[in-house]
């Protein structure tokens, strides 16, 4: 069982209109939700990009509930919500999970939130930031509650991939991401995906990292046969591999289900439950705001 933790919705940042909130998904969403069906996705998580500071009003605005009914529609398939994902997914029969994702791309350092205490992060199954400089990049990989440091592939990264930071972001349960869309229509994209792979993969040892779209086209979709061999060529083990669509997103799915369900800081995922691709987790939690430890 395969996942794609990044599909972006096409709102390109923007609060949707009142129009599109709860209404039905955009053509371009279902187009490309089918085809990652088809090519052998189970899981599946709509991106909301927030551009600089987090605001109250960018509560997550995506129905899975209403969206699945809609895929489903004129199929043998029947819909129903998963309570284990939390309020914010939905399923399509025994097909495709789709959950919710908030990627932050903060502007200023100042724009990177305590995550593990913001409510806005507790309408998202997963909560990402993906750093614009190097202090952004270090407050991504050094607080509590980040499920995912997602890297900007299409260009040359503004900053330092160090080990301080990796191993920093690695003992507090996050996982970090790459992004092959736009890699798949331009050349220079391609180069800057496979140099930024090549630094994170050194200081990982070719785990720990997710492999995602980051794409609203279906047409920029790849199958998980082919994510795989450009895992390969990004110096991604072959264990890892297999893990960057499978035991590596799960494990993300599990901080941030771990995030969602207490008043507490996240220290550490120990455990994913990969067991057929399932996306729950064993996690361990520490240092509640209500044990007073």
């Amino acid at each position: 069982r395969h996942m794609d933790l990044c599909l972006v919705v096409p709102w390109a940042g923007k609060k949707p209109s009142s129009k599109e909130v709860g209404v039905a998904m955009p053509k371009q969403t279902r187009e490309a939700l089918e085809t990652l069906l088809e090519s052998g996705y189970t899981t599946v998580a709509a991106t909301r990009i927030i551009y600089g500071k987090l605001k109250k009003t960018d509560g997550c605005d995506i129905d899975p509930r209403r969206w699945m009914e809609e895929l489903a529609t004129g199929s043998a398939q029947s819909t129903t919500c998963l309570p284990i994902l939390g309020p914010s997914a939905a399923q399509v029969g025994g097909g495709l999970t789709l959950l919710t994702r908030l990627t932050l791309v903060p502007e200023e350092p100042d724009d990177v939130p305590s995550i593990q205490s913001h409510k806005i992060a507790e309408t998202y199954n997963v909560v990402a930031i993906q750093p614009t400089s190097q202090r952004t990049w270090e407050l991504a990989c050094e607080q509590h509650g980040v499920d995912v440091v997602s890297l900007d592939c299409t260009q040359r990264l503004r900053f330092h991939i160090t080990r301080k930071q990796v191993d920093a972001a690695l003992e507090k349960g996050a996982k970090f991401e790459l992004l092959y869309g736009q890699a798949m229509k331009d050349p220079s994209a391609f180069r800057f995906l496979v140099s930024t792979a090549r630094q994170l993969t050194h200081l990982t040892r070719g785990k720990h990292v997710i492999m995602s779209s980051g794409s609203s086209d279906a047409v920029y979709l790849r199958s998980p046969h082919d994510v795989l061999n450009l895992a390969a060529l990004l110096d991604i083990t072959r264990s890892g591999s297999f893990g960057c669509l499978r035991e590596e997103p799960a494990w993300a799915v599990a901080h941030g289900r771990a995030r969602n369900l207490v008043e507490g800081t996240v220290d550490r995922v120990l455990r994913a439950n990969t067991a057929e691709g399932g996306v729950a987790g064993e996690v361990v939690l520490a240092r509640g705001r209500r044990g007073g430890g």
